[in-house]
C-alpha cells in the first residue's frame, strides 16, 4: 500500500472510534494477527499489551466507561508500513471510576504508532 492509503486507513479507523464503533467493528481495521501495546497511563499503571479478542473487551470496556469520545487527528505521516499520528482524544465519563469523576472530561494526547507488514507490498 501507498502511504495515502494507510493514512486513509488510519483516519477511517480513528473516526470510526470517534462515531461509536462497535467492538465488532474493530475487525475491519486490523487483521486477525495484530497486537497493541498500551504503555502506561492513569487507566492502566502498568500498561497492556492487547491481541484482537482482548482489544475487543477493551472496547466494550471503554464504551460502557464512556458516554461519548472523541479522537482529533492533530498530525499523522506515513512512511512506507509505519503511520504515526499524534491525537487528542476526549471521553465523557458515564460511571465514576477511581479518580475519573461522572461527566467530567477527559482529554489527554496521544501517540499512536501503526505498522503493517504487508503495506508496500
Amino acid at each position: 500500500m501507498t502511504d495515502e492509503q494507510n493514512l486513509k486507513i488510519a483516519h477511517t479507523d480513528i473516526s470510526a472510534l470517534s462515531s461509536g464503533a462497535e467492538p465488532d467493528d474493530l475487525e475491519a481495521f486490523f487483521a486477525a494477527d495484530f497486537f497493541q501495546e498500551e504503555f502506561p497511563n492513569r487507566l492502566l499503571p502498568n500498561g497492556a499489551t492487547r491481541d484482537m479478542p482482548s482489544m475487543k473487551q477493551a472496547r466494550a470496556r471503554g464504551k460502557a466507561l464512556l458516554s461519548a469520545e472523541h479522537f482529533e487527528i492533530v498530525r499523522a505521516l506515513a512512511s512506507g508500513n509505519c503511520v504515526a499520528m499524534e491525537l487528542v482524544w476526549t471521553g465523557t465519563v458515564r460511571v465514576a471510576a477511581g479518580r475519573l469523576l461522572r461527566g467530567r472530561n477527559c482529554a489527554p494526547g496521544l501517540l499512536s504508532f501503526w505498522n503493517s507488514e504487508t503495506a508496500g507490498s
